[in-house]
């Protein structure tokens, strides 16, 4: 009887390793070398048992031929310890196998062998797991595409969403041009908030109600940010992407339109500054009709481009004074009425 630790030969039977003291169990690390003395005195083994030790566990007995397939299937390495009742390695304890026999038999080197096991192993191993992230695609999609996925994450087809956000933009750029086209760009929104309340409650396996439909466009109509930030609530969305980008959308809108208004504001003055200059001097019957800053050369001055009613066109220079008063000059009027600047 061997020591499955360090090897040593003892009596049958014995509980403990005379040489380390390790006991002896009687499952599958008790090694019994089974032999037989022949009349020369010299040891045979009656059947070439192998053991492994791998992971702190020994496994065995198996035959010569299952291990030299464990050697070949790459599941046993050069280095991997193994143990024999054969005579040759019997007291050597466990041993290497790159230290036996085992492998002078094969067709292949035992380092070939390994490597094209290593490289099967690698191969294996990346396909395993390009196999299981398609499998994970797949099953995404189908999720998706079964609405499961979306019903039990809260995530709804946002386009329309989306859709209410640009035609905020619109709103205040139609503001601009004209009165009438932000009603159009609000009778969209309207409609929008409608067709996303029906594809919320389409995802969530439910019928909107005459209520929800209405509610929904009339938000959508009067306070789009009020439906996106309700809507953002129902379907526990706590990003609310939408709402804050009709927010930032609104505050820009709000912002252009009161520039653009001021300036309006200001192009009036200058208007009805240059008339009175034409009307004061007897320069003519024509009038200005509008006026456009061609060129800023500080905070307060600036030249403009002024057009009149008979299609003629000169420059002015406008200073901007304090308490909303601007100061109007028309070089060379003089010049400009003799070369009938002014008829009609």
């Amino acid at each position: 009887m061997f020591c499955s630790k360090c090897g040593a030969q003892n009596d049958e039977g014995s509980a403990f390793c005379i040489n380390c003291g390790n006991e002896f169990k009687m499952d599958a690390t008790a090694y019994v070398a089974q032999t037989s003395v022949t009349a020369s005195g010299n040891i045979h083994s009656a059947t070439h048992e192998w053991y492994y030790h791998l992971d702190g566990q020994s496994y065995g007995p198996f035959p010569e031929n299952e291990i030299k397939k464990l050697i070949t299937d790459g599941k046993l390495l050069s280095d991997t310890l193994v143990w024999s009742n054969d005579p040759r390695y019997a007291e050597r304890g466990w041993i290497k196998i790159s230290d036996t026999e085992l492998v002078a038999s094969q067709h292949t080197t035992f380092e070939q062998t390994q490597s094209e096991s290593k490289n099967h192993d690698f191969k294996e191993f990346v396909g395993s797991h390009v196999r299981t992230t398609f499998k994970t695609f797949e099953d995404i999609s189908l999720d998706i595409k079964n609405s499961s996925f979306i019903k039990n994450c809260g995530t709804v087809d946002n386009r329309f969403a989306w859709a209410m956000v640009g035609i905020q933009v619109a709103v205040f750029v139609a503001g601009y041009i004209h009165w009438v086209l932000p009603i159009l760009c609000y009778s969209a929104l309207a409609f929008l908030a409608r067709k996303d309340v029906e594809c919320i409650a389409t995802f969530k396996g439910l019928e909107p109600s005459k209520k929800e439909l209405l509610h929904g466009s009339l938000w959508g109509f009067f306070l789009s940010p009020v439906y996106l930030w309700k809507r953002a609530t129902k379907i526990g969305d706590k990003k609310r992407l939408q709402f804050w980008a009709c927010i930032v959308v609104s505050i820009i809108g709000v912002a252009f339109l009161f520039f653009a208004e001021l300036s309006s504001i200001n192009n009036t003055l200058i208007v009805d500054t240059v008339n009175e200059i034409i009307v004061d001097n007897s320069l003519g019957n024509a009038r200005c009709v509008n006026v456009t800053r061609t060129q800023k050369l500080s905070d307060t001055y600036s030249i403009y481009k002024a057009l009149l009613d008979n299609e003629m066109a000169f420059d002015i220079n406008v200073t901007f004074l304090s308490n909303n008063r601007i100061f109007v000059e028309i070089p060379d009027a003089g010049i400009l009425q003799m070369q009938g600047y002014f008829r009609k």
